[in-house]
């Protein structure tokens, strides 16, 4: 499963704690596009869905579908904040490099 830096278990906690709602967990999902590696959604949710399945990380409560659970599998999350910009970053080594499409990307 995915695994956090010290850097994003800080922010997500900062987050959470800025937070006017009620949290129980940070649900994060993933899509696989075509040709650009993947899509990743992050959100701060109060609730788990029918098919979410929560998971304990570093002392925060991460909720993931089946599908993404795949996706995510050996994946690290990190929180970056430097002259490239600040967000999240995934080092993930279920990315395939390239295009192997037959349109033009």
């Amino acid at each position: 499963m995915i695994s956090l830096t010290s850097r994003a278990v800080s922010a997500i906690e900062e987050f959470i704690a800025r937070s006017k709602n009620d949290v129980l967990g940070l649900r994060v999902k993933v899509e696989a596009l075509a040709c650009s590696g993947f899509k990743y959604s992050l959100s701060l949710v109060s609730h788990a869905d029918l098919r979410d399945k929560l998971y304990r990380c570093e002392g925060l409560t991460l909720l993931v579908d089946s599908d993404s659970e795949t996706l995510l599998k050996d994946a690290v999350m990190d929180f970056v904040d430097d002259d490239s910009g600040t967000g999240f970053k995934f080092d993930n080594p279920n990315t395939t490099k390239g295009c192997s499409c037959s349109g033009s990307c």
